[in-house]
């Protein structure tokens, strides 16, 4: 279909065998010239032989049609194969197949927690910290709480305020400096309660872009596995992850923008941490209430045994209003909820950052401040627990 490159005289400052000599040196026969070296890829060959092709057919005048062909064969398809020493590996040898590269999560805490370092965060739109756009601004700023837990559990279910919030929280800044990762981690403390399985608030809230939920009154393992499925979407059939099945309805495009991805990217990142390798969602659930306390160890082992990474928050809350106050009860209710996600290797949450580092030797990692008064971890807390 092309015409040949044309031939380049050896001695000439193009010699193809690479083998330069001066003006007036004799050809020597004594020595065969060095062979060239294999290609090292697929993709190398098959760029030089499209250079030696358009060389050629500038010279000749091939037209448009002819280069751009020549050139999606070569570059996209490989007119060319790799040598076959390069296809097979060395007898004996036990290489495998290459593995994709996993992406990096799009949560900010991830890493934290696979390091098993402690997170620290602030509530926020909750008992004085605001949610306008000034709040959010600080609190993009501040390198104190790495996470910010929005409230909807105690205020008014305002979806295009939690919008507005998560825009004004981006700073595009550290995005550009940092990437994606830079953006503060958001959870969502859902205005419902984890028995009433309402699927539709779930899909809502995820739709805006946040990275987590929080399940408030979580009692049984029934309760959990539901709520895992409304943040999943349902999977490929036959992936090793298609358990729990996902139910979330498919509408990423605002989710998409805010994580600064796809619409399919987003599809494909925004699952369960652990259960996928390169989920980024987080379910939370807040162990408040005596039924919850008395499950909290059934609910660690299923979360294990499925491999769904999830916090256990033990609240003490709630916890004291179910117990009637009283507060061994209380302690001995927390310490339950502690223990079973130490058990079962599930990090656990807890409300403020008293006895902080006694709590992190217990088991707890994530540390979440709350109200005007609530404070971050001071500088010789965050060294005494590795932060």
């Amino acid at each position: 279909m092309f015409a040949s490159p044309p031939r380049v005289a050896c001695g000439s400052a193009r010699c193809p065998t690479g083998s330069h000599r001066a003006a007036g040196d004799a050809p020597s026969h004594a020595t065969a010239p060095p062979e060239r070296e294999a290609p090292r890829s697929r993709r190398d060959a098959n760029r030089r032989w499209l250079a030696a092709v358009l060389r050629a057919t500038l010279v000749r005048g091939v037209g448009v049609f002819g280069l751009v062909t020549a050139g999606m064969v070569a570059v996209n398809g490989g007119l060319f194969r790799a040598p076959a020493a390069a296809q097979a590996p060395p007898a004996g040898s036990q290489l495998s197949p290459a593995t994709p590269a996993v992406p990096a999560p799009v949560n900010n805490v991830l890493p934290l927690l696979d390091a098993d370092k402690p997170i620290f965060g602030q509530f926020v739109n909750y008992l004085g910290v605001g949610s306008d756009r000034e709040s959010a601004v600080g609190h993009a700023a501040n390198r104190d709480f790495d996470f910010v837990v929005y409230d909807l559990e105690h205020t008014p279910f305002d979806i295009p305020r939690l919008t507005e919030y998560l825009q004004w929280l981006l700073d595009r800044r550290a995005i550009a400096e940092a990437g994606l990762t830079a953006t503060k981690t958001v959870f969502v403390r859902m205005p419902v309660n984890a028995r009433e399985t309402n699927e539709w608030v779930t899909k809502n809230v995820l739709d805006t872009g946040v990275h987590g939920l929080v399940f408030p009154h979580t009692e049984t393992v029934e309760q959990v596995l539901h709520a895992i499925r409304t943040m999943r979407y349902p999977q490929a059939p036959g992936v090793a992850d298609a358990e729990p099945a996902g139910i979330r309805g498919a509408s990423p495009a605002i989710a998409a923008r805010y994580w600064g991805l796809t619409s399919r990217e987003y599809q494909q990142r925004a699952d369960i941490w652990r259960l996928d390798p390169g989920g980024s969602l987080i379910p939370i659930f807040i162990i408040e209430n005596r039924t919850g306390v008395e499950n909290a160890r059934a609910i660690a082992q299923a979360l294990s045994e499925r491999n769904i990474g999830a916090i256990l928050w033990a609240g003490s809350g709630d916890m004291t209003v179910s117990y009637a106050g009283d507060q061994a009860a209380v302690a001995a209710g927390l310490d339950r909820v502690i223990d079973a996600g130490r058990e079962f290797g599930l990090p656990v949450g807890i409300n403020g950052t008293v006895d902080l580092e006694a709590r992190y030797a217990q088991g707890v990692r994530m540390f979440v401040s709350i109200g005007v008064g609530g404070l971050p971890p001071t500088s010789d807390q965050r060294q005494a627990v590795g932060r």
